[in-house]
């Protein structure tokens, strides 16, 4: 399963760099959201009426929490708006930090 995922993310940030690459001359900004854990079905590992995980415990992150469909949102805004002007084949990382414990 983590060979799937490895090469499955590693092929998805290749295409955005690609993609990022040949629309430059449109003047085509092409970003990606790479999410950490999130409340949401897929966490859940169910569907039920509220239709969302519970993140409860407390996070080792700054905000000492998962995140939040609004932490989401703001990165949405963040990437699809002018605050990304200059950014082109990236990245964003939304991941509570995650990243900053591994080497």
């Amino acid at each position: 399963m983590q060979f799937a995922c490895a090469s499955t993310t590693t092929a998805f940030f290749h295409l955005v760099r690609k993609m990022a690459t040949k629309f430059v001359e449109a003047r085509v900004r092409v970003n990606s959201i790479a999410a950490g854990v999130f409340r949401s079905e897929m966490m859940a590992g169910e569907s039920n009426e509220h239709r969302k995980s519970d993140l409860s415990s407390e996070a080792n992150n700054p905000p000492g929490r998962g995140g939040y469909d609004s932490d989401m949102g703001a990165c949405i805004l963040f990437v699809a708006g002018s605050g990304d002007v200059f950014l082109n084949g990236q990245v964003v990382y939304p991941n509570r930090g995650g990243y900053l414990g591994a080497p």
